[in-house]
């Protein structure tokens, strides 16, 4: 018999001392009409890990759970796979002041509790389709990188400078997975100029 699928718009990943944070924060976000991971939504039977690495693949975004406990293996594994995936990552504080980010997280957005709808709308937001203007900047941001879009699929660290550089002209996350489809559609479309030279990108602030 096969295992049911997860559903998931939001993996949650926490450590075991904030397992009751991580439940307020999918009550929050399953308010916003959105579906949520966390260790305890593994149907009874299936392994641990395998679930975990369905959710993540599903998911739309990386929500972690920060607080004075230090990051569990299995958070860094997911933090590790979003960050291969080019998934959003949004960190949730209960107390900003007293909270040590790691050093792998440096340029993580972080947000209080009192900010978690703001969160899920920004991950709804990351999952829509593009604005007229949005597409002229991924355009933009294309030509910049010059690399085709079936060799981007195959290079994930030039899909990542793709993305970056796109949020920080267009202020939306999203995942450098949608990106791609974008292009592929418009190149399907015959909407997508072809490449020139490429220019070098500015280097980051």
């Amino acid at each position: 018999m096969s295992k049911a699928k997860l559903l998931c718009d939001v993996f949650i990943s926490h450590s075991s001392q904030d397992k009751q944070l991580a439940a307020e924060i999918a009550e929050v976000f399953r308010a916003n009409d959105l579906q949520v991971f966390t260790n305890a939504e593994i149907p009874s039977g299936d392994k641990i890990e395998d679930a975990i690495w369905d959710a993540m693949a599903e998911s739309q975004a990386l929500v972690i759970v920060l607080s004075n406990a230090e990051l569990s293996a299995w958070m860094m594994i997911e933090i590790g796979a979003a960050k291969a995936w080019n998934k959003p990552m949004y960190g949730i504080v209960s107390d900003p002041s007293s909270v040590k980010v790691p050093a792998i997280l440096h340029d993580l957005p972080l947000y209080t509790r009192s900010r978690l709808d703001e969160v899920a709308q920004e991950i709804i937001r990351s999952s829509e389709s593009l604005s007229e203007i949005e597409t002229k900047i991924l355009i933009e941001v294309f030509h910049l990188i010059a690399i085709p879009a079936d060799q981007l699929a195959l290079q994930p660290s030039q899909l990542l400078k793709l993305k970056k550089e796109f949020e920080k002209r267009s202020g939306r996350q999203t995942t450098g997975e949608q990106l791609l489809r974008m292009l592929i559609r418009l190149r399907k479309k015959g909407t997508l100029p072809r490449l020139t030279k490429p220019r070098p990108l500015p280097r980051a602030s």
